[in-house]
């Protein structure tokens, strides 16, 4: 049984790659669906808060865990390559690819946006030199996720509410948890997510 397990693993890659080498380029993805992954989640510093009554106080507003699909109804991904993809009509994006696994490199860094949270998501880009900028020499550029194909793919995404000691942060971010999220938390951090996928594929 684990041979043929096997077997039809390499069979699955095999195709999958030999179907992304007949791509012919640019290559247009239009949104599909939006589905929900994962119903909320609550971390603390080292565990996951599964208690229902301290869950329902951080679902109070579903304002902060709800993505409506209208916000993708009209967008579009152009591959104008392998490596490089269109946002809409002006966002360019490096590309590295993986297997199935796509990670999309923004042309700007993530300093003063929501996004700049590295320590809970799953991938972040390496810290990058740039001219000093409010005391910053390094900066990460936001990375986001998706996995399958040149012609159809699902972005993760995540609808969350950081609360710090300091701080309340809330937003939409194209990736992953990181997977010892509740490791990197601080020791008053809380954070609650929603994860979804969201389909692009080719018309």
């Amino acid at each position: 049984m684990k041979n043929i397990n096997l077997i039809l693993i390499i069979c699955v890659l095999f195709f999958s790659c030999k179907k992304d080498k007949n791509i012919s380029f640019p290559q247009e993805l239009y949104f599909n669906k939006l589905n929900v992954k994962s119903q909320f989640k609550l971390y603390t510093k080292g565990s996951e808060i599964t208690n229902q009554a301290i869950i329902n106080k951080f679902k109070t507003d579903p304002y902060f865990f709800t993505i409506e699909k209208q916000k993708f109804a009209n967008e579009k991904i152009t591959f104008l390559s392998q490596d490089t993809a269109l946002f809409g009509d002006s966002y360019r994006y490096s590309v590295l690819k993986n297997k199935n696994l796509f990670l999309f490199y923004a042309p700007t860094f993530s300093f003063g946006s929501s996004d700049f949270i590295p320590d809970i998501l799953k991938y972040t880009s390496k810290n990058i030199p740039v001219s000093p900028l409010n005391q910053y020499d390094h900066l990460p550029k936001m990375v986001q996720v998706a996995h399958g194909s040149f012609r159809e793919l699902d972005f993760s995404a995540l609808s969350y509410l950081l609360v710090t000691r300091y701080s309340r942060k809330s937003g939409i971010i194209y990736n992953e948890v990181n997977d010892n999220i509740t490791a990197e938390l601080g020791a008053l951090d809380t954070l609650a997510v929603v994860e979804y996928t969201i389909n692009f594929r080719a018309r």
